[in-house]
């Protein structure tokens, strides 16, 4: 007896030992991080669905709408004719979306254009372009400084008539006139002001002197300068003196007064003429220097031809383009009527010229061999489906390996209360009969929400979250270099799609 207790005790400590033995093993697998190793980057069909349970029930007819709103232009049936499933029944004028498509395209063939350009790399002609705009833009720098030397000229003129035309009379009597009118300060301030742009005037007329058709830009671009910064201070002398001649502390004659404000006048007239048009052309060469910068820029990118992120980048535009041009096409396809299944019209209200609002019916379908299956979708599913789309259902039944083809008719756009949630009641009916399908059964519908063929596609998990931005580790000579990646549809079978930012062949991993 005392044995046999023995060897049970000894079973039961084997069996403890393996049983910690295999809860080790378990936790230490569950535990670590699985490796996926590497993957090459390839070309593939992503597709979006939503999936929802649903209810086959029997119907002998359905009601169809429009998906859109506007005004009917065709209407293929009348009451009592017998349609086939696939076949137009009702039309809007789709005339705006038919001029959209129709941008769109023109979007299309404007990027794959380009991209097939940055694909060529640029050709002889393209350089010879873009070097006539830079020898254009230089062209247009040397007339400016060319022109320096006259509008200085000119300007150095005007300021001289103003100084010793205008004001020389005045300030040859300048004693004489304002001693008695002026308060001594103001009186020294108009004298030394008045020397200052005699100087200047000068110095003014020195500089223009050393001007030659051989002077360089930098010396024409100091005289520039230096004849702004002279005609400030004609300028100064001429506020100074208005502001002198309008106090009303001076008692000269009137006659002189008068005779005095005009010819101040005159030469600040004379004065902001010549200085806009220094200050004119300062901002002119400005600007062209700006452009000769540009155009050179733009040279030296078409000589070195495109970079892969060129490519890259303007291959998400076409993406885009086409993205674009699908979604023109649905906007038209939505325009359109068509018979979910073959039967009888019937409650046909629609007529020409009608308009409509969506999802209000203006026909009937009847076939007493028809079913439908009655689905809700939450508030985030439904709005991912668009009427009319295709769908497949696999029943309770029969198992998740046979599918039956069915297609969406009307989606509510008001919501229902099921099991204390708002949900959106959508009905599908059957594409094709089948005696298996019964009313009462129960299964899943996969609703296709979008799909989006042949393009650059990688496993979801190996794409990784850095605050908003998505980085994947792409493998070079044996190193994991993280690079940010555009992402597009996700699709069903843990694969997303790569707008830009990844090449066919490339490697990725998630180590």
């Amino acid at each position: 007896m005392k044995s046999v207790l023995v060897i049970h005790l000894r079973t039961i400590g084997i069996i403890i030992c393996i049983l910690v033995a295999g809860g080790a093993v378990w936790y230490f697998f569950s535990n670590t991080t699985p490796v996926l190793g590497t993957y090459t980057v390839e070309r593939g069909n992503v597709t979006s669905s939503v999936d929802i349970p649903g209810t086959v029930s029997s119907s002998n007819s359905v009601n169809l709408s429009f998906q859109e709103s506007g005004q009917i232009s065709k209407v293929y049936v009348k009451e009592g004719d017998t349609v086939t499933a696939g076949e137009a029944l009702a039309k809007l004028d789709d005339s705006t979306e038919q001029t959209q498509l129709s941008q769109e395209e023109a979007v299309l063939a404007a990027a794959e254009a380009k991209l097939n350009s940055l694909k060529a790399g640029a050709t002889p002609e393209d350089i010879a372009v873009s070097q006539s705009a830079v020898n254009a833009a230089n062209q247009g720098l040397v007339n400016l400084y060319a022109s320096i030397n006259d509008v200085a000229v000119t300007g150095y003129g005007k300021a001289t008539d103003a100084v010793q035309t205008q004001l020389g009379t005045m300030f040859n009597n300048m004693q004489l006139v304002f001693q008695n009118n002026v308060d001594s300060q103001s009186f020294i301030s108009a004298n030394t002001k008045y020397s200052a742009a005699s100087l200047a005037l000068n110095n003014w007329q020195q500089e223009l002197s050393t001007v030659s058709a051989s002077s360089s830009n930098s010396n024409l671009g100091s005289v520039l300068q230096d004849s702004i910064t002279y005609l400030n201070t004609v300028s100064d002398l001429l506020q100074y003196m208005s502001t002198l001649l309008n106090n009303n502390n001076v008692t000269i004659s009137l006659t002189s007064l008068a005779a005095y404000r005009i010819n101040v006048s005159t030469g600040i007239s004379e004065v902001n003429l010549a200085s806009q048009n220094l200050s004119t052309l300062s901002q002119n060469i400005a600007s062209q220097k700006l452009a000769v910068a540009q155009a050179q820029a733009a040279l030296d990118v078409t000589q070195a031809g495109s970079t892969q992120n060129d490519i890259d980048a303007q291959q998400a535009v076409v993406l885009q383009a086409q993205a674009a041009i699908n979604n023109a096409q649905i906007m038209i396809n939505n325009t359109t009527i068509v018979a979910p299944f073959a039967g009888i019209a019937r409650n046909v209200t629609a007529q020409v010229g009608m308009v409509v609002s969506p999802n209000i019916p203006v026909l009937s379908i009847i076939n007493n061999n028809i079913m439908k299956v009655d689905a809700y979708a939450s508030e985030i599913d439904v709005s991912k489906i668009e009427g009319n789309a295709a769908a497949s259902v696999t029943l309770d039944s029969y198992g998740n390996d046979i599918k039956f083809p069915a297609k969406v008719t009307a989606v509510d756009t008001s919501e229902t209360v099921v099991n204390g949630s708002p949900a959106y009641h959508v009905t599908l009916y059957f594409t094709e009969p089948d005696a298996r399908i019964m009313a009462g059964m129960t299964g899943n519908v996969l609703i296709t929400a979008a799909e989006h063929d042949n393009v650059v596609e990688v496993p979801s998990s190996l794409v990784l979250d850095n605050g908003g931005i998505h980085l994947v580790l792409v493998q070079d000579n044996g190193k994991s270099i993280p690079r940010a990646v555009t992402l597009g549809l996700s699709g069903d079978d843990g694969m997303i799609e790569i707008i830009s930012g990844l090449n066919i062949g490339e490697k990725i991993s998630d180590f």
